[in-house]
């Protein structure tokens, strides 16, 4: 009986600090994508488990992620500006740099009914639809306010959107391949961020995306 009290004790502490409201830290998550069609298994096996840094402070968020197969990706949001800028680097591309506009829509968003908890936040649900020409995409999310944090993911929607997605899953259709992502939250940390890491300069040596240029350059490696 005494075991069972300090349990709950421990469960309710735990609770009450995951549900306060956090400003600035850092954020880990771990992406999983599967494919259902076999030829491509093998192929999307290889992108499997990239983990993502993210670090926030109210609303400017830096998202960093690397892997030998994609390179590097950095996505900096400042709501502030209403601008997402995107840097990659791989050896397809180089060294590129793109801007986005922030809440253009791209989609159609639905708040639902349903709710998780999730590492001792509540969650609402929210549902994304964007069909393209030949592509169509459904998200669920399932995000908490207490985070300030915004997702490079679904940056375009933080209007319609209230919070940060603590579990999230993305179906891609597209020219006849479907994919399912996965994101997951495996760590979050309430710690000081220097303002210099949302630093919207362009780092030297990187030049702007053109899908032209990429077209040429595959084209070549083919």
């Amino acid at each position: 009986m005494k075991k069972a009290i300090v349990f709950a004790i421990l469960m309710l502490g735990v609770t009450s600090i995951a549900q306060e409201k956090i400003n600035e830290g850092t954020i880990i998550t771990k992406m999983s994508i599967s494919s259902l069609d076999p030829a491509y298994v093998d192929e999307v096996a290889k992108m499997n488990d990239q983990l993502t840094i993210i670090y926030f402070k109210n609303d400017k968020s830096r998202s960093e992620v690397s892997s030998r197969r994609t390179g590097m990706k950095t996505s900096i949001v400042d709501v502030s500006v209403n601008k997402k800028l995107i840097l990659t680097d791989n050896l397809i591309t180089g060294k590129r740099f793109k801007w986005e506009n922030l809440n253009v829509n791209k989609g159609n968003v639905t708040k639902l009914t349903d709710t998780k908890i999730i590492q001792g936040y509540e969650c609402s649900h929210y549902q994304i639809a964007s069909n393209g020409q030949k592509t169509q995409i459904l998200i669920d999310v399932y995000v908490t306010p207490k985070i300030s944090a915004i997702s490079p993911e679904v940056a375009a929607f933080y209007k319609q959107i209230k919070g940060f997605p603590m579990h999230m899953e993305m179906r891609v259709k597209s020219h006849g391949m479907h994919i399912l992502m996965q994101y997951d939250v495996t760590e979050l940390k309430a710690i000081k961020i220097l303002d210099s890491q949302f630093n919207m300069s362009i780092p030297d040596g990187f030049i702007k995306f053109s899908p032209t240029i990429v077209a040429r350059q595959n084209a070549t490696q083919n």
